[in-house]
C-alpha cells in the first residue's frame, strides 16, 4: 500500500500550559499522538480506499512509523473511498465514496477512532455531495451538492452540515447569484462564514465568501489576474487566504492583498491560516506548477521556505522535500501545529510539527465601547479599539453572543431583550483582555401626532372652517392660530382680512375665543417653542393658547362681518415633554375645490418610532348628518415632506380590516359600497399632507380625518 498523498491531521493532548515570558521561537515534534487521513490503493489500478492512521510521532521524523489501516464499513459495492478531513479534537472525520454505476459521490462522516461511515443527509433534489472541510471542533462540515435543473445543466451549490445529536443536519446555502457552479472549500469555527469559489461562463474560478449576515461576496482578483479561489479563513471569518495567480490575504478593510513570492516563482497559493491570522502557510510553484515548495508567511508579510525555517529551528530535515503546507491549527498555549505533504527519501510522506512563536504583548484596549441609548426598533452599534488584537468575543450580561466576533457589534432592530451590560473579550496568542462594561438601554418606541394645519377658504359664520381634534392620555396645552392677513406677506392672494377663532367642546359649548391676538410676549414665546412663524404684533390674526382637558374639541374660523378669504388654521401640541397626553384624532371639514383649492391637511408625527394611522376622506357619508353639498366621490392621497406620494385611495372598498379599524378608534361606520376613501398607514416621524380632491375635478364639502391606531 503506498503512502497517503493528501493529509489533514489532529493532535491529541495539546500542550495546555502557557509558554514562559520571552520564550524564543522554536519548532519541535508534537507530543502525544496524531491522526492522518487520506486515500490509497492496494495495487496499481485497484479501487481507491479510505485510509486512517493513529499513533505516536516518530523520534527522528515528522510522521512516525505507526501502521496505516483501511477504513471498513462502506457498502460492499462502493468505490473511490476517501477521507478528506478530520477535526482537530479527534472526534470525527469526513469523506466521500461512490456507488457505481452512478458517478455521483455520497458524503459521509466517521466517528473516531472505531466508528463506521455514516452517510450525510442531502437536500431534496440533490444527486450527491462532496465534503470539502470540517471545522476544528467537528461541529460543521462544508461541501458541495449536485442538483439537476429542468431544461438546464446541473448545478453545484454550497451546503453546510451541522452537528445534530449523533449525526448532522444539512443547510443549503446555495450558489453565487447568477452562476451554476459554486464550491465550498472551508468554514469558520462558528459556521457563520464559508469561503470557496464559483465558476463563471468562461470557466474561470472566482474567490467567494459567504456570511450568514451578508450573503455572497466576490473577493475580486489580484492585479493582472481574472481568477482565484478562497481556501482558508480565521476562526472569526474576517481574514481569508487563497490564490489568484499568486497567494493572497483578504480582509474587508484592505481587500485582496498579494503575499510575497519566492524569487523565480510563477505561481503561489496560501492554503492555510491560523485561527488568529498570525501565521499563513502554502506553496510556491515553479514553471507549469512544477517543483512545489512549502512556504510560511507571518502576519507582517515575511516569507520563508519551510525547510529553511525548520533548519534555523534546529530540526534535522535530511532527506525531506517539503511541498505544501495544508493546515495550521493553534494549541491552547498559543503554539501552532503545522501539517502538510512532501517526500522523505523520495517517498510521499506527510509531516507535522509544532511551532511556538516568540512571546509578544497581550492585546490592549485603546478605546472602550460607549454606552448606547436606543429607541426600540433602532440600530445599536458598539465599537472597541484594540492594539495587537487577534480575535473578539462580545458578551451580553456575561453570556457570549453567537457570531459576535468582530471589533464592531451591530444589533439591528434593537428590542427590550437587547438591553443590558455588554463586554468584549479580546484575545491574541499572548493573552486576553476584557473591556469595561457598558450599557445599552432601550426606550420604547413612542410617537405622536404633534400638530395639524389647514389652509383653505374660510366661509361665513354660517359655514366656517371647522377643524376637530381629540386629546387622549390627559390634558394638554394647545396652541391654536387662525392666520389670515399675515399670509399676505408670503404672497398668498385673497386672504381673510380679520379671522375669528373659537373653540368648542364635543358637547357644543364654547370654551374660548379670540379675534385679534394682541402681540403678547407669552404667545410669541409659544410660537417659537413649537417652531411656528411669528406674527406682527398688530396683525388681525387670531390666536389661542389654552390648557384643555382630555376630550373632543372643534376649532372654528369665520370672518368678521361675514367676510371670507384664504386662512391658515394651525393646531400645535405645546407640551412636547408630555407624549402620553397627545392628539388622538385630527379632522378638517370644508369645501373642496379644484386645482389649488382642494382640501389639504398638514400634520406632523414626532417621536422615536413609526406611527399607525387611519386617514379618511368622507364625502357622501356626510349626507346622513344633514350636510348639504357633500363631495360625491372624494379621493385621498398622502404625501411626505419631500412631496413624494406615499399612499392613495379612491373608494375604501368595504374591507373588514378597515371596518374594524373604524370601530377601534370610534369613527362612524361607512357603507361598504360608499365612494368615501380610507387608508390604514404606518408612517415614520416627519411632516405629511393628506390631500382630498374630487374625482374628475368634482367639488363639494368633505371631511378629512386622521386617527391614531394602536
Amino acid at each position: 500500500m503506498r503512502d497517503m498523498t493528501r493529509v489533514l491531521f489532529i493532535q491529541f493532548g495539546p500542550r495546555s500550559s502557557p509558554p514562559a515570558g520571552g520564550e524564543p521561537p522554536r519548532a519541535a515534534l508534537p507530543s502525544g499522538s496524531v491522526v492522518l487521513v487520506g486515500q490509497g490503493r492496494t495495487a496499481p489500478g485497484a479501487p481507491t480506499q479510505a485510509l486512517l492512521s493513529i499513533g505516536p510521532t516518530g523520534a527522528s521524523g515528522f510522521t512516525g512509523t505507526f501502521a496505516t489501516s483501511v477504513v471498513s464499513g462502506f457498502p460492499a459495492t462502493s468505490r473511490d473511498q476517501t477521507l478528506i478531513g478530520v477535526a482537530a479534537g479527534g472526534s470525527v472525520a469526513a469523506g466521500e465514496y461512490r456507488l457505481p454505476p452512478s458517478t455521483d459521490t455520497v458524503p459521509f462522516f466517521l466517528t473516531l477512532p472505531t466508528g463506521t461511515p455514516t452517510a450525510l443527509p442531502l437536500a431534496p433534489g440533490d444527486r450527491g455531495g462532496t465534503p470539502a472541510k470540517i471545522s476544528d471542533d467537528g461541529t460543521f462540515i462544508v461541501g458541495t451538492t449536485i442538483q439537476n435543473v429542468a431544461n438546464g445543466p446541473a448545478t453545484r451549490r454550497i451546503v453546510r452540515w451541522a452537528r445534530s445529536g449523533a449525526g448532522y443536519a444539512i443547510t443549503t446555502i446555495g450558489g453565487f447569484p447568477g452562476f451554476a457552479v459554486s464550491n465550498a472549500l472551508n468554514v469558520s469555527g462558528d459556521g457563520a462564514t464559508i469561503v470557496g469559489s464559483y465558476i463563471d461562463a468562461s470557466f474561470r474560478s472566482h474567490p467567494l465568501r459567504w456570511t450568514q449576515a451578508g450573503a455572497f461576496q466576490d473577493l475580486g482578483a489580484l492585479p493582472g489576474q481574472s481568477f482565484g479561489e478562497a481556501l482558508d479563513l480565521t476562526s472569526d471569518g474576517t481574514t481569508v487566504v487563497g490564490n489568484s495567480g499568486h497567494a493572497f490575504v483578504w480582509t474587508a478593510a484592505t481587500g485582496m492583498t498579494g503575499l510575497r513570492t519566492l524569487l523565480g516563482s510563477e505561481n503561489s497559493s496560501a492554503n492555510a491560516i491560523g485561527s488568529n491570522g498570525a501565521l499563513i502557510g502554502g506553496v510556491s510553484y515553479g514553471a507549469n506548477f512544477l517543483n512545489p515548495i512549502a512556504v510560511l508567511w507571518t502576519k507582517s508579510g515575511t516569507m520563508i521556505k519551510l525547510k529553511d525555517f525548520l533548519s534555523v529551528m534546529g530540526i534535522d530535515v535530511t532527506g525531506w522535500v517539503f511541498q505544501t503546507v495544508d493546515r495550521i491549527t493553534r494549541n491552547n498555549d498559543g503554539s501552532y501545529n503545522i501539517a502538510g505533504n512532501g517526500t522523505l527519501s523520495g517517498r510521499p510522506t506527510a509531516f507535522l510539527f509544532t511551532y511556538s512563536a516568540p512571546a509578544g504583548p497581550p492585546p490592549a484596549i485603546a478605546g472602550q465601547p460607549q454606552a448606547q441609548a436606543v429607541a426600540a426598533g433602532g440600530t445599536t452599534v458598539l465599537n472597541v479599539a484594540v492594539t495587537d488584537a487577534a480575535s473578539y468575543q462580545w458578551q451580553h450580561n456575561g453570556v457570549a453572543i453567537a457570531g459576535a466576533t468582530n471589533a464592531t457589534l451591530t444589533i439591528p432592530n434593537t428590542q427590550a431583550a437587547n438591553a443590558g451590560t455588554y463586554t468584549v473579550v479580546v484575545t491574541n496568542g499572548d493573552g486576553s483582555v476584557t473591556s469595561a462594561p457598558t450599557t445599552v438601554t432601550v426606550a420604547p418606541a413612542v410617537s405622536r401626532l404633534a400638530n395639524v394645519s389647514v389652509r383653505t377658504t374660510a366661509g361665513t359664520a354660517a359655514n366656517p372652517l371647522i377643524v376637530g381634534f381629540t386629546l387622549g392620555g390627559g390634558g394638554k396645552n394647545v396652541l391654536l392660530r387662525a392666520v389670515g392677513p399675515t399670509l399676505g406677506t408670503f404672497g398668498v392672494p385673497g386672504t381673510l382680512d380679520d379671522p375669528r377663532l373659537a373653540v368648542f367642546t364635543g358637547a357644543g359649548a364654547q370654551t374660548a375665543q379670540n379675534d385679534d391676538w394682541g402681540g403678547g410676549a407669552a404667545l410669541t414665546s409659544a410660537f417659537d417653542a413649537v417652531g411656528a412663524f411669528r406674527l406682527p404684533a398688530a396683525s388681525k390674526d387670531a390666536v389661542l393658547l389654552n390648557a384643555l382637558p382630555a376630550g373632543g374639541y372643534t376649532a372654528q374660523v369665520s370672518g368678521a362681518a361675514n367676510s371670507s378669504g384664504v386662512v391658515l388654521l394651525e393646531a400645535y401640541d405645546s407640551d412636547a415633554g408630555s407624549p402620553l397626553a397627545r392628539y388622538t384624532n385630527l379632522s378638517a371639514r370644508n369645501q373642496v375645490g379644484t386645482g389649488g383649492n382642494i382640501l389639504i391637511v398638514g400634520f406632523n408625527i414626532v417621536g422615536n418610532g413609526p406611527k399607525n394611522l387611519l386617514i379618511r376622506a368622507i364625502g357622501p357619508a356626510l349626507t346622513q348628518f344633514g350636510v348639504a353639498g357633500a363631495l360625491a366621490d372624494p379621493q385621498l392621497a398622502i404625501f411626505n415632506a419631500a412631496g413624494t406620494e406615499v399612499n392613495r385611495n379612491d373608494d375604501w372598498g368595504g374591507g373588514s380590516a378597515l371596518a374594524s379599524a373604524f370601530t377601534s378608534v370610534g369613527a362612524f361606520g361607512l357603507a361598504a359600497t360608499s365612494k368615501d376613501a380610507a387608508l390604514s398607514v404606518t408612517l415614520q416621524p416627519g411632516s405629511y399632507t393628506a390631500q382630498v380632491s374630487g374625482v374628475n375635478n368634482t367639488t363639494g364639502v368633505a371631511l378629512a380625518e386622521i386617527y391614531e391606531l394602536p
